[in-house]
Parts: C-alpha cells; sequence; structure tokens
C-alpha cells in the first residue's frame, strides 16, 4: 500500500517500507480509493487566499495516469466505481465511472456528496440533501438539512435539531427514545449503532432496540467485533459478547485492527497495545491515529493495516504495527538524491507529449499576485540560457530581442529540435523544482547564473 507524504510543499506517496513510490509532485492529493486518487497541479492563489487548480486528474498506485479529462477540473474519491466531478463546461458537478465515462450528468451545483455506498449517493440541492440511485434518480427527496452515508442499509440524517436514521426507502427507523449519535463509523456498522440517553451511551441494533443498554460514559462502536467503552473517565474493551476482555484503565484509546489499537494511559503519551491490553513499546509519541487513517479502499476491506500517522516532538511519522518509524510524512529528503530520481523518471517518461508551447506570460496585478515583469521575467532568462547554448532559431532569435513583450512566451518554433526535446521533458520539472514562480510573485528577486538549467541539460545529454 502507499501513503502520502510532503516534501516542499508538493504531495506524493511512499509504500509501506517508507520508500518513495510515487515523487512528490502535486500540489494537492486526494485520498486513495478502488486504486485511484486525485492529483492535483499548478495551484494559483487568488486575493482571497483561496486556491484555484489549473490540471486535475486521476494516478494509479504506481503514479500513472489513468483518467485524465479537460472536461472536469476537480474530483472526490471513487465509491463503488463512481467519483463525484465537477466539469468545467458549466462548473457543476455528476459522476463518472472507472473509465472516466460520464455516467451522471454535471447538475447539481453543489461540491457536497458522500459518495456511492449501499447502491446511493446523498447529494445536495438548494440547501437541501436526498439520495440519489447510480442511474441519477431521485430515490429519497432532498428534505434534510444534512445526511451521511448509508451503512447495513441505514443513513443518518439532519431535519432541524432532529437527528434519526432513515432506510433506502426514506422510512424512518423507529427506535428506543435516544439521540443519535455521529460516530467515525457514520451510523450503523456491524449491524450496531451507538446512541446517546441522557448523559449515558448505549447500542440499538437493525431493529431499534437496546443489545447494550445505556450505562457507558462513551462508546466507540464495534470494528471487527471488538468495541471501546468509556467508565468513570477510564477506556476498555469488550467483544460481542460483550464481554470484558480489557479492563477500563487508558485515558483515550484508538480501534483494534488486526490485534493492535494505539492506545495512551495518561493522555500524553501513546502506544501501540496488544489483545491482553498490554503496550507493545514503552509509550513515546504524542498521537497515534487509527491504523486505518489514510489507506486505501481496498485495504480497508481486507481488514489489514500496514502504517499509522503519528507524532512525536511535532514531527508527523509513520509507524508500523510493531511501533516502529518507518518514515517522516514531511521527509527532510536530500534534494539531490531526490532530484536525481526525479529527473531519471522525467527523462524516461513514456508518451511524453510534444508541446507547441511551454509556458506564457501571464499577469494578473492585484497587489499581490504576478506583475508583468515577473509574469514575462522567467521566460526571457530561459531565452537567455537558451542561446548560449546555441538552441534558439531565428524566429527564437527576434523573440529574444524584443525584452519588453508581454504576450512573450516559450514557443516550439523557437527553438531547435534537440531543445524542444529536452523541454518536453525537463521545462516543468525545473519550473517546479528550483521555484520558479517565486521570481513571478516576487520580481525583484534575481536569478543567479543557470538556475540549475544546467544541471538538467547536463542529464539530458549523458542519457540521451
Amino acid at each position: 500500500m502507499i501513503y502520502e507524504i510532503i516534501h516542499n510543499k508538493k504531495h506524493g506517496f511512499v509504500n509501506s517500507l517508507g520508500r518513495i513510490q510515487i515523487l512528490p509532485n502535486f500540489d494537492k492529493v486526494g485520498d486513495f480509493s478502488e486504486g485511484l486518487v486525485g492529483v492535483f497541479k499548478e495551484s494559483v492563489t487568488k486575493i482571497n487566499s483561496e486556491s484555484q487548480y489549473v490540471h486535475f486528474w486521476y494516478i494509479n498506485s504506481n503514479g500513472e495516469s489513468v483518467i485524465r479529462n479537460a472536461k472536469f477540473d476537480w474530483g472526490q474519491p471513487f465509491s463503488e466505481g463512481f467519483a463525484y466531478v465537477r466539469f468545467k463546461e458549466n462548473g457543476k458537478w455528476g459522476f463518472i465511472n472507472l473509465d472516466g465515462k460520464t455516467i451522471i450528468e454535471p447538475k447539481y451545483e453543489d461540491s457536497y456528496s458522500s459518495g456511492f455506498s449501499d447502491g446511493l449517493a446523498n447529494v445536495r440541492e438548494n440547501e437541501k440533501h436526498g439520495y440519489i440511485n447510480k442511474k441519477g434518480e431521485v430515490i429519497i427527496p432532498f428534505i434534510y438539512d444534512w445526511g451521511y452515508r448509508f451503512n447495513d442499509g441505514y443513513a443518518i440524517v439532519k431535519q432541524g435539531s432532529r437527528k434519526f436514521f432513515i432506510d433506502k426507502k426514506g422510512s424512518i427507523l423507529k427506535t428506543e427514545k435516544c439521540t443519535v449519535v455521529e460516530t467515525i463509523n457514520g451510523g450503523f456498522k456491524e449491524g450496531l449503532a451507538v446512541v446517546k440517553v441522557k448523559k449515558k451511551y448505549g447500542l440499538i441494533n437493525l431493529s431499534g432496540d437496546f443489545v447494550i443498554s445505556p450505562k457507558y460514559d462513551d462508546l466507540g462502536g464495534y470494528n471487527h467485533g471488538i468495541c471501546s467503552f468509556k467508565i468513570n473517565g477510564k477506556w476498555g474493551f469488550m467483544d460481542k459478547t460483550q464481554q470484558i476482555f480489557i479492563k477500563p484503565k487508558f485515558k483515550d484509546v484508538g480501534y483494534f485492527q488486526d490485534g493492535i489499537a494505539p492506545a495512551s494511559l495518561n493522555g500524553k503519551k501513546w502506544g501501540l497495545i496488544d489483545l491482553d491490553g498490554e503496550f507493545i513499546k514503552e509509550p513515546e509519541f504524542d498521537q497515534i491515529w487509527d491504523f486505518s487513517k489514510g489507506m486505501t479502499h481496498e485495504l480497508s476491506k481486507s481488514n489489514k493495516w500496514t502504517l499509522a500517522r503519528c507524532i512525536k516532538n511535532r514531527q508527523e511519522y509513520y509507524i508500523n504495527s510493531k511501533c516502529e518509524i518507518v518514515c517522516e510524512i514531511e521527509p527532510k529528503l536530500e534534494k539531490q538524491k531526490l532530484k536525481n530520481e526525479q529527473l531519471k523518471s522525467a527523462f524516461s517518461a513514456k508518451g511524453v507529449q510534444e508541446k507547441d508551447v511551454w509556458t506564457k506570460a501571464k499577469w494578473s496585478y492585484d497587489g499581490f499576485t504576478i506583475t508583468k515583469k515577473g509574469a514575462i521575467k522567467p521566460i526571457y532568462f530561459v531565452l537567455k540560457w537558451l542561446k548560449s547554448k546555441d538552441l534558439l532559431t531565428n524566429e527564437g532569435l527576434e523573440c529574444y530581442k524584443d525584452k519588453n513583450n508581454l504576450d512573450i512566451g516559450l514557443y516550439r518554433f523557437m527553438v531547435k529540435p534537440e531543445a524542444a526535446f529536452f523541454l518536453d521533458r525537463f521545462y516543468h520539472l525545473w519550473y517546479d523544482l528550483e521555484d520558479i514562480a517565486n521570481f513571478e510573485i516576487e520580481p525583484e528577486l534575481k536569478f543567479k547564473e543557470d538556475e540549475n538549467l544546467d544541471e538538467y541539460w547536463e542529464y539530458f545529454t549523458k542519457n540521451k
């Protein structure tokens, strides 16, 4: 399995051994689900500090593009073979399948959807929530103020101040008098749901009857036959028959996965415990999340978890089930080693598109973003470097002479074939790795010599 890491504000993925699986080249990534993850590139910061992502597509666990369609610019994780995406043409949302084919036309203005579960998806229309099937037909009308995913045939919905369960026909589940609790499970799981009566918690079954009377200070709900419970300020664990197998002694706990759970005796230091309630190692972490966090949808079905997120001394790590640190989540990677991997990846990439233009001057002066001077500066810098290598055509030399052309760009006709081959593979990598965007945003910054372009060129000439 693979796990998200961040390097120089770019997102990538490592495998379960902590080794780089997908290079950190993305401005934002989503959650892996059903073998795919949505990735974003080229974020543009607006004056209101919101980010607009120019390119969006889905990749697999090898980093290969699987669904790349210029029609949509944003998407959510896949669920039951469908993903909720935003279409550029009208700015509305619809559903695509794993082949990238539009299955439900974009007609929803709201970005929220629960994704499909039990064959239904919660979507929002005119500020109200309802449920549609995989044909786009409305099955449960848009009458709720909020709605959750279906689990075990029921979903939690909210109407005014009331929260209750509905089935897949929209009928309300009749329960004992209680308050529905929005747990991490989102309602029912393994046929049981946590509810609250006054200040105590219990569990009801799919018929709405109490299976565990409301007598606990808190309940985590069942997960693989194990339920955490809190009484007198301490957490313990019981099995499906309500037999307590770990007495309440912990200040805080997580969920068990494959016989391992995060826990803390004092709320300050965390470790991993086994089914006997004993720590595998002396607690040393400031926080440990469940092994289920950040994993793929397939992994959640297999019930096998390899790594968990944790914090120690303000640094985030991934640990394995032996409570051993595998890698940092924001690793201080050796820059040159990482760059060499990226150069190799860029050079050996298959199906590289021959571009007519690699970049054009884009300015949007509002006192904060990109000025005219900043927009043209990097392009003229690259042209100057290409000229020094005798890689400009006569047309390119003529364009370079006009140092104040606000419509300047880096076009294929301006460079010789060898340079075009080089730029197809390395221009955007160089732009990202060397933080060239800084020169656009802060035009007073000065370029230092070649800004490492010679390094890219040297790698190219040695390996071509």
